[in-house]
């Protein structure tokens, strides 16, 4: 909370007898409050919960702030890069895209999340800078028939203002709002398509191109209008130690196994 106030002009008096200043505000803001309900950690230490317009921070008494979980964003009302998203499909359509992202749910786990962001507290107290969350549903990219989605969470590594990112794809049919499935999308044989698009990313070093082939599936694969990507967050190779991306071009390669009406507009012409 905070607010605009005149120059001091008196005192108050607490429940406990203690005088503090009072001000005459002119305006006020609340920015949050506390919540009712508390955090118990593994070793026992509550953290309170407080409730942002955002979304909800849990902090330690007398302490920092160990995380914000921000309020999810999408996949409703969402506009990108001349794109909307579930608004702009028939009722229809927009009542089985939003029902498979409430089935989706939210992708990371607030308890997980705060034991982290604690012990990173515990272990450095001085530099320790509030933990993030964030999980974003967005439109990449319309087809003549499909309107392609993505998923995207951010998690703290640790690291002030470094973030992991993990990302989904997924392709709805624009009449019929259905989920599309991976193979419907390709003219080619599912058991193929894999193998197919890593070889268009042109990964030469064996060892990564056969961890790229084993963590392959129709999720890495995100559209957007002027290319694809095969997306692999740190976690999925074993030979890196960061995300991983490799953009593929329609009209280099990835075009040809696609079936037309799946290919995305170029929103930029």
């Amino acid at each position: 909370m905070y607010g605009y106030y005149v120059p001091l002009r008196g005192t108050l008096t607490t429940t406990e007898g203690e005088e503090i200043p009072a001000y005459e505000a002119q305006s006020i803001q609340l920015t949050g409050y506390l919540r009712e309900d508390k955090a118990l950690l593994s070793d026992g230490t509550q953290a309170a919960s407080w409730q942002y317009e955002d979304g909800v921070g849990y902090a330690l008494q007398n302490g920092p702030e160990l995380l914000k979980v921000e309020e999810p964003v999408g996949p409703g009302e969402v506009y990108v890069c001349g794109l909307t998203g579930p608004a702009d499909l028939g009722e229809p359509a927009k009542k089985w895209v939003l029902q498979f992202y409430r089935e989706q749910g939210i992708l990371y786990d607030v308890e997980t999340e705060l034991e982290r962001a604690y012990t990173a507290c515990l272990q450095n107290k001085e530099d320790f800078r509030t933990h993030t969350v964030r999980q974003e549903i967005m439109p990449t990219a319309v087809s003549d028939r499909v309107i392609y989605f993505m998923t995207q969470v951010l998690l703290p590594t640790g690291e002030i203002g470094i973030y992991e990112d993990y990302r989904l794809g997924a392709a709805f049919d624009r009449a019929t709002g259905k989920p599309l499935e991976f193979r419907e999308l390709f003219s080619w044989p599912l058991d193929e398509v894999g193998e197919r698009l890593v070889a268009l990313a042109k990964i030469y070093d064996p060892t990564l191109r056969a961890e790229v082939e084993r963590a392959f599936g129709p999720e890495k694969v995100i559209f957007f209008s002027e290319h694809a990507y095969l997306y692999f967050d740190s976690s999925a190779l074993p030979s890196r130690e960061c995300t991983s991306m490799w953009a593929l071009k329609y009209n280099k390669g990835l075009g040809e196994i696609l079936y037309d009406w799946a290919i995305p507009i170029d929103q930029t012409e």
